[in-house]
């Protein structure tokens, strides 16, 4: 049995130039992250789709990693929870 979970999220650009997003990595390849590739303006934001896909029932606690052209990069986001 495969269990397969999602979450939308949304990155904001808080700063005051164009956030270009490089790469996006995941701590296993059991998690995938679909965004859209274009910069994003000052003020604006991008919705990053975050899918776990779970062997069987367990708890999870996975990594995203995003690197950007950001003061502060890359960005750490976390997901967890448990997959019934």
């Amino acid at each position: 049995m495969k269990i397969l979970l999602g979450k939308d999220s949304v990155l904001k650009n808080t700063g005051d130039n164009t956030l270009v997003i490089d790469a996006v990595a995941t701590s296993c390849g059991c998690t995938k992250v679909e965004y859209d590739k274009e910069p994003v303006r000052p003020g604006g934001s991008v919705d990053l789709h975050v899918s776990y896909k779970a062997e069987h029932p367990e708890h999870f606690n996975k990594t995203i990693t995003v690197y950007c052209n950001a003061k502060v990069s890359p960005l750490l986001l976390k997901i967890m929870g448990n997959a019934e």
